[in-house]
């Protein structure tokens, strides 16, 4: 219980810090998804990965945020990455358990999206 809501903690404070160093974006609501977007193609993927894991398809949206962020030059879909897993981290603890996905892999996929854009010495802070 206290792990999960450290991790629970550390993934929201990685997501936020990330997001006002790289795009100047300081959210204060529970919801960051409100994110305003520069691309219209990163924003219908974000609601589409969103949706597929409230679906409970969260590796399915995981692997298809994988081919989205391929791109280390567009920033955007960085932006969608950490939103989508801002989003997860927001799910509770069964529901996540239910579809065999867990805390620790959402901190994972905020390191590994971070390592494909450069930015190990973020990812190491973590």
């Amino acid at each position: 219980m206290f792990e999960d809501d450290y991790l629970l903690r550390l993934i929201k404070e990685m997501v936020r810090t990330v997001l006002k160093l790289l795009f100047h974006i300081d959210f204060k609501e529970e919801d960051p998804v409100s994110v305003v977007f520069e691309s219209e193609d990163a924003e219908k993927t974000l609601y589409s990965l969103i949706h597929l894991a409230d679906q409970g398809f969260i590796n399915n949206a995981e692997n298809q945020l994988y081919d989205f962020t391929q791109n280390p030059e567009n920033m955007e879909s960085l932006k969608t990455a950490l939103l989508f897993y801002s989003h997860l981290n927001q799910l509770d603890n069964d529901f996540l358990e239910d579809h065999n996905y867990s805390r620790e892999e959402i901190v994972s996929g905020v390191k590994d999206v971070l390592n494909r854009y450069h930015l190990d010495s973020m990812s190491a802070l973590f």
